[in-house]
């Protein structure tokens, strides 16, 4: 048994004998293990604080049990002595230390609260409750030093980090942090946990209270607290064996529960949810929720709205132990307040300066172009690299020093050449330039980069995938860009073309959020799909332009395309839906191609867009269209059918027809091109194929535009019938080895081959 004891215990147990023999008591007692401990033990000095001294002690017990007129013969410890030595093992084993130390004694024997030791202490109106939790810090650590928790060696402490001002400030989350400060003071079910999207703030909150509690103003309950932060993986990794988790656990709950100082912190706390719960083992969740109900350990916990649906909502008994804070979305104006507190910190790290004026635009534009994501993380990580795209941009003074050091490394070698060829004369007047030059270095100015608005809006044009996006000196270039493309495009429709530029305009400056979209109407062929197409490409990336085809929308069920499928269907899984492209990269085109063919649902889904400006797909997350525009194409309305309201008929859509006019920004009605323009149409279309063989000279007459005039019924037709009438031509001829072609007509007949 002894083998468990230092030699200091081994001592006092020895010296507890010499005790009982000294007041000839029959037994051996805690009272005289005391005695021992207060006569010989390093102690002492602790105990002295607590004004307990071997004299006062050794009088009271006198006092209590009296003297005895023998000396025993035998040793007998008495079943409360037997008893706390056990315990006293025992929790050295558990501690993983296979030695029983005086301050271990002392603690058991407290904690019997039984005894007459204890009732000795109790007498001299010890603090007892206060010389336990100074014992334990004692035994907790060697050498009078505390010993470092498990929770410790795994987490990491955040109120350190608040007090050597490593944390960013936390502004204008006071209401979330005082409602979080009210749970923690409750006596029970004091465990409040953060629930908001990704990126709004919730690890902030925590900051923000570590930051309150080394800080003046720290409230009376969290002095000398402190918040660990501990991640769910640090307790699974390294247990191999069964229980060897739940061992890990046990040890970390003890330590909770002991140091009522800690505050633990756990971030994406819906991970405990089966961490740790191996077949036929309990898993993290269970493991925490006795200690949760008991009101012994305080945690905070953080997740996401869908996550803590999903994985703790389900399981009623943790959920109740759980007090939820809801962390919304800050306001513009909190969101600039945040970026202008922070900034400095941006300014010292990047060596940079920005101006005030810049943080609005920040917010600003990431909150038009960026609605992907959530603030105040959005903006700032546009901040963080918009200062970061600063600092390596070269200015004048970089280039002044880049060019005067490449000077300098090419003198100093012509210098050392110069003097392996002892041209000492030469090497003296390089020696001069080279001194000229490192003055010059000297005295160029190292002045801070400023941040530029271009550079906002080169980050968020990259980030965003965002191509519509000119600067205000720029703007009016894009506009008359536009128009010419789209009028060397669409040859006939300029009127139509500049209605369509002016609500482009109009959108950008209105300057709020809102679902752009068009309405191309007209007849078959007139080019309404290539308008569409063409004017997507000027506004967006082309690999974000999203082609529908109404005519495979036309039963309700094809729905599941766009928005996806619901719980319970096949494809429930798959991600892969239409509108999932938007949502992904919300700067992108739509264009509805043949849109009155679609079903009704079909319709109603694009109504709702249009109103709401969003929608949510089958798993219930929000897509956003305010940034994407969205054309529909459509033969159904245009001059066969009047376009305003009108009563519904049997035989066509126009009730459809009117809602959809409603609510598109603006209708734009192709006409049909006259006979010249769709000669220059079929002109340039015959020039564009017979450009791309260069190895042959291809020449042709006003008859074959005549020809291929009265052979088409629609533009449409066009492409196909050049490809097969011009284009065949051209190769065969070329596979025959000619060098020149002259078509004179569509005829087989009319073709001259050289």
């Amino acid at each position: 048994m002894f083998v468990n004891f230092n030699e200091e215990t081994r001592h006092l147990l020895k010296q507890a004998e010499y005790e009982r023999d000294e007041l000839n008591h029959p037994y051996i007692g805690s009272e005289h293990l005391f005695l021992s401990i207060l006569n010989n033990s390093k102690l002492v000095t602790i105990l002295k604080k607590y004004k307990i001294t071997y004299e006062k002690f050794r009088q009271k017990l006198i006092l209590l049990v009296g003297v005895g007129s023998k000396k025993s013969d035998f040793i007998l410890y008495t079943p409360l002595l037997k008893r706390i030595i056990e315990n006293s093992v025992i929790e050295a084993r558990e501690d993983n230390n296979k030695n029983v130390t005086p301050e271990l004694l002392i603690i058991n024997i407290l904690e019997e609260e039984d005894g007459v030791a204890y009732t000795i202490l109790k007498s001299l109106k010890v603090n007892l409750d206060k010389l336990y939790f100074d014992l334990r810090n004692i035994k907790n650590g060697k050498n009078g030093k505390r010993k470092k928790l498990l929770l410790e060696e795994l987490g990491t402490d955040i109120t350190k980090l608040a007090k050597e001002k490593k944390l960013d400030p936390v502004i204008g989350r006071e209401k979330e942090i005082s409602k979080t400060l009210e749970i923690l003071l409750r006596r029970k079910k004091n465990n409040p946990i953060l629930i908001g999207p990704a990126g709004v703030g919730k690890t902030a909150i925590v900051e923000g209270i570590a930051n309150l509690m080394s800080s003046d103003k720290c409230p009376n309950f969290l002095s000398g607290k402190r918040i660990i932060s501990l991640n769910i993986f640090q307790l699974v990794s390294g247990t191999k064996y069964r229980g060897e988790f739940e061992e890990k656990m046990k040890t970390l709950i003890k330590e909770l529960e002991d140091n009522d100082d800690i505050i633990l912190f756990i971030d994406e706390i819906h991970t405990m949810v089966g961490a740790g719960g191996a077949e036929g083992a309990i898993d993290a969740s269970n493991i925490f929720k006795p200690a949760l109900a008991r009101g012994m350990i305080r945690i905070i916990g953080a997740t996401t709205l869908d996550e803590y649906k999903k994985y703790i909502e389900p399981d009623a008994a943790l959920a109740r132990r759980f007090q939820s804070v809801l962390v919304e979305e800050p306001s513009l104006e909190n969101v600039i307040k945040i970026l202008k507190g922070i900034k400095p910190l941006y300014e010292k790290y990047h060596d940079i300066f920005i101006d005030d004026n810049l943080l609005k635009d920040i917010a600003l534009l990431s909150d038009k172009y960026l609605n992907n994501r959530y603030e105040p993380d959005r903006s700032i990580d546009i901040l963080d690299e918009v200062c970061a795209k600063s600092s390596v941009t070269e200015n004048y003074e970089d280039r002044k020093k880049r060019v005067l050091k490449g000077r300098l490394e090419s003198i100093k070698k012509e210098k050392l050449k110069a003097l392996s060829n002892n041209d000492f004369k030469r090497a003296y007047n390089l020696k001069t330039q080279e001194n000229e030059i490192n003055k010059n270095l000297q005295s160029v100015k190292t002045n801070k980069k400023k941040v530029t608005k271009k550079d906002i809006i080169d980050v968020i044009k990259n980030k965003g995938n965002v191509m519509f996006f000119t600067t205000d000196d720029k703007r009016e270039d894009f506009y008359k860009e536009l128009s010419y493309e789209l009028n060397n495009t669409i040859y006939g429709q300029s009127k139509n073309v500049e209605k369509l530029v002016k609500s482009l305009r109009k959108k950008e400056l209105l300057d709020k959020k809102s679902c752009y979209s068009v309405l191309i109407t007209g007849a078959h062929g007139v080019g309404k799909t290539l308008l569409a197409q063409t004017y997507a490409k000027k506004l967006v990336n082309e690999k974000n332009i999203i082609n529908i085809d109404a005519t495979e929308y036309t039963e309700h069920h094809m729905i599941s395309k766009l928005v996806g499928t619901t719980a319970g269907y096949l494809g429930y899984d798959n991600k892969n839906n239409v509108f999932e492209k938007v949502r992904t990269n919300p700067n992108s085109a739509i264009i509805v191609d043949n849109y009155d063919e679609g079903c009704e649902e079909f319709k109603n889904l694009f109504m709702r867009i249009l109103q709401l400006k969003k929608i949510e797909d089958a798993s219930g997350k929000t897509i956003d269209f305010s940034n994407t525009i969205i054309m529909f194409v459509t033969n159904n309305i245009g001059e066969n059918k009047m376009l305003g309201f009108g009563k519904t008929n049997k035989n066509n859509m126009l009730d459809d027809d009117n809602r959809l006019l409603n609510k598109v920004s603006v209708v734009i009605c192709l006409q049909k091109p006259n006979e010249q323009t769709i000669k220059k149409i079929i002109n340039d279309n015959i020039n564009q194929i017979t450009n791309k063989y260069k190895q042959i000279e291809v020449s042709y007459n006003d008859n074959v535009i005549n020809d291929i005039l009265s052979t088409i019924n629609n533009l449409s037709d066009l492409e196909s019938l050049i490809e097969n009438e011009i284009e065949t031509r051209i190769i065969d001829a070329i596979l025959d080895g000619k060098k020149f072609i002259n078509i004179k007509s569509i005829k087989e007949s009319s073709v001259q081959l050289l």
